[in-house]
């Protein structure tokens, strides 16, 4: 019986999981965030937002600031991890770091080393770090250790112009000659017979052993174990096992514990629990998938398998089809079944295992009736919105005057199941009756746990940490997807897990989350498509975790958010490679959605519409494109957002529209809104063809239907990185007609010879044109 390395039966102690192995940490000197030597912290121009749990620094008035941080003495730095903005708020784009061994010293730029995030890894210098990576959980690791007695980190600049927040900053010295601990318990009910003990590894110094009867009785005291002691016959009866290892970083070498084993006999596993579908549920799909809880002991027997009945009599004497035996896992997909819509199918399971002794044990019973198909609406659209369905009064009109064909919409676990037996649908079932009066495809979020079936229920995030029990997520997913079915073409599975403010699991336990989801999700609404959260920025790492824990076939679409400057902008340019890559390693069978992308303003409104409205179609233009073997880059896109909801009165940070605390009174329309719909009318009954950089001009071409008077349509702007005015001349053989960002049209005739600053055009043709730059005088960033 091998002891699983997962945090269910590993205690650690200044000791961490890294690969299979556990190894001793490294040593945390000073932190922000949990309230290690707080004393030691001086804080220049940051201060402290709200306590809890949950705490948040930030520099009030600007988009400047520094941490200090005293470790009390000198130390062997070996990392610095920090969280750069809770939910909401800015991060730190350009920083500084700085060290210092005492305090009549200077203080020196941190040496080179790897800066790894949510989105990857790149090469930290001795510089200001310009585009930080992401914000959140972001590791520097230096290439050898420094050795200081103070850190000092200072912003220079935040993402967006507003004050940045930092929810941790935390410094981590080497190992050096410390030690480790780790305690692994063997829970396997009531054992007859045990022996031998075997553990492998490096520099483990010290075993000890601890038992117990039962589950109520306490544990005997500690026994320390000599290499004597580890092979012997027990045969006194118990109920759970403790071993606690003692490992050893000296000048030997570094400790590590590989392996820890404990030999048991008479062992019978207990019986599995039935968790999807849920029992008494509806399942339209033609080949339904059935998951079960493992029983207990199930963890400690290799290659354990399975034995599945279905039948449509809770009895079991009428069987639907042959007996599953010798089922590998605890996933089933029924083919060939042989039933109608309406009938209740019943299935139970028990474990097939070599090793049990006597009787395996039969599940409880668990059922589900056979429903109808349902058909959500999939439009052909590429174009949605964020929060597009007010159910205010003007909320429809609104919506069908922008005129977009798809919707990304929460369905919140925690305010629809505000108890056990409560749940609550008249806000969900006015927005969905918004889509359904103007055919709009959803996109519907799922997540966010109920404080009273949280993890952490009184944590103030805690709607942010995954359900105690998986069942209860299941429930909700069922409760959703039975209701909306026929309304939500697509399911997101939680929004940004990859940032802790919004979850605050592990990859390992959303993995788990989201192929509960599909499954759930599959098997009510089989023509629906599952995509995971929208990753914060895009992120490799994230996403080989949960591949890892359950593999990739539990989401149909690559999803990202980011809110970049122009589409060929090398910031936007790395993360539409990060998911074009992605893609091929999946290969290349997964569509690639960005299902959050934005202009923020400040408190004064900047930037301006018309540069609002040129990054807003620039990107809608840009992502038609078809790479080499006529693939989308992205194949759908979501403007965040249409309204904020709160009723403030004044220009929001991402809204079109400025709603009021009347809810009769309707909003006030900004520019964007115009222009998006205006970019929805051509892009919508466009092709794209080509694009180029005509030497300070970007340029995208589309063939256009349904639009008499033109037939074709280019989309251009000046390149990134240029900070000049650009000259240009547009001729054709008949009239052209230029449009600006919002629809306006400019000109109209054969030749156009202008500047562009911070503009995009349209020009519309009937037939090819001749786009020529007038490259003389063009600066070029450096």
């Amino acid at each position: 019986m091998r002891q699983p390395f997962n945090s269910e039966h590993l205690v650690l102690k200044n000791a961490v999981v890294i690969d299979g192995r556990v190894v001793v940490s490294e040593r945390p000197l000073a932190s922000k965030a949990f309230n290690a030597r707080l004393e030691v912290v001086r804080d220049a121009s940051f201060r402290k937002l709200f306590d809890g749990d949950y705490t948040s620094y930030w520099s009030p008035k600007s988009e400047r600031g520094s941490i200090e941080l005293d470790l009390g003495q000198n130390e062997e730095i070996s990392a610095i991890e920090w969280d750069g903005y809770t939910y909401g708020e800015s991060f730190p784009s350009e920083f500084s770091i700085y060290f210092r061994r005492n305090s009549n010293d200077n203080y020196k730029l941190a040496p080179a080393g790897i800066l790894s995030g949510p989105s990857g890894s790149q090469v930290f210098s001795e510089a200001n770090i310009v585009q930080n990576i992401d914000s959140h959980e972001v590791r520097l690791e230096f290439s050898k250790s420094i050795n200081a007695r103070f850190v000092k980190f200072v912003i220079n600049k935040s993402s967006d112009g507003h004050p940045p927040r930092m929810t941790r900053l935390e410094v981590l010295g080497v190992p050096g000659e410390a030690l480790g601990y780790v305690m692994a318990t063997f829970a396997p009910a009531t054992v007859e017979k045990w022996h031998e003990i075997r553990v492998v590894g490096e520099n483990i110094t010290g075993l000890s052993l601890r038992t117990r009867t039962s589950p109520e009785t306490p544990w005997s005291e500690w026994q320390l174990l000599t290499s004597e002691d580890l092979s012997f016959l027990n045969t006194s009866r118990v109920s759970a096992i403790q071993v606690s290892a003692r490992i050893e970083n000296n000048r030997s070498g570094l400790g590590s514990l590989d392996m820890i084993e404990v030999d048991i006999d008479g062992m019978v596993m207990g019986a599995p629990h039935p968790t999807i579908p849920l029992d008494g549920s509806h399942v339209s799909s033609e080949n339904p998938v059935l998951l079960w809880r493992s029983g207990v002991n199930a963890e400690y027997i290799t290659n354990a398998v399975y034995e599945v009945q279905i039948s449509l009599s809770p009895d079991f004497e009428e069987s639907l089809r042959t007996d599953f035996y010798g089922v590998k896992g605890t996933e089933l997909k029924l083919v060939n079944l042989n039933v109608a819509v309406g009938d209740t199918v019943f299935w139970r399971v028990r474990s097939a295992s070599e090793l049990e002794q006597g009787e395996a044990v039969w599940s409880e019973v668990s059922s589900f009736r056979i429903s109808e198909v349902p058909r959500p609406i999939f439009n052909e659209s590429r174009f949605g919105m964020n929060m597009g369905l007010d159910v205010r009064p003007w909320g429809k009109e609104m919506a069908d005057e922008a005129g977009f064909s798809w919707s990304r919409l929460d369905f919140p676990w925690y305010k629809l199941q505000q108890s056990a037996d409560h749940w609550n649908w008249s806000r969900s079932d006015k927005e969905v009756q918004v889509a359904r009066d103007l055919e709009i495809s959803i996109l519907g979020i799922l997540g966010y746990t109920p404080n009273f079936l949280s993890q952490q229920p009184d944590q103030r995030n805690a709607r942010s940490y995954p359900p105690v029990h998986l069942e209860d997520w299941v429930a909700y997913i069922t409760q959703v997807v039975t209701r909306y079915g026929t309304d939500v073409a697509v399911w997101e599975i939680w929004n940004e897990q990859n940032h802790r403010a919004f979850f605050s699991g592990t990859p390992q336990e959303f993995a788990h989350l989201l192929k509960a989801a599909y499954i759930t999700i599959k098997n009510i609404s089989p023509d629906a498509l599952v995509t995971y959260g929208g990753h914060a920025g895009f992120s490799s790492r994230y996403l080989d975790s949960v591949v890892q824990e359950v593999g990739e076939q539990y989401f149909d679409i690559i999803n990202w958010h980011c809110y970049p400057g122009m589409p060929d902008s090398e910031y936007f340019k790395k993360y539409l490679k990060l998911t074009g890559d992605y893609r091929a390693k999946l290969n290349g069978d997964k569509p690639i959605w960005l299902t959050e992308i934005g202009v923020s303003r400040s408190k004064k409104g900047d930037p301006p519409p018309q540069e609002i409205a040129r990054r807003l179609v620039a990107h809608m233009a840009a992502s038609s494109q078809l790479d080499s073997d006529g693939t989308p880059l992205i194949d759908k896109l979501f403007h965040f957002q249409f309204v904020e909801g709160h009723g403030y009165g004044s220009i929001q940070r991402y809204a079109m529209l400025i709603d009021y605390a009347d809810p009769m009174t309707k909003p006030t329309v900004l520019p964007e809104f115009h222009a998006f719909a205006h970019a929805l009318e051509i892009f919508d009954n466009a092709t794209w063809l080509a694009s180029s950089d005509l030497g300070g001009i970007v340029t995208h071409r589309f063939a256009l239907s349904d639009m008499k008077a033109f037939t074709q349509v280019t989309v251009l702007w000046r390149s990134d990185g240029i900070n000049h005015p650009v000259a240009f001349d547009v001729s054709a053989d008949t009239p052209v007609e230029l449009r600006n960002a919002f629809g306006e049209v400019v000109r109209t005739e054969n030749k156009v010879h202008f500047l562009s600053n911070d503009n995009l055009y349209y020009v519309l043709s009937q037939g090819s044109l001749q786009i020529s730059p007038v490259v003389e005088g063009i600066v070029h960033d450096k």
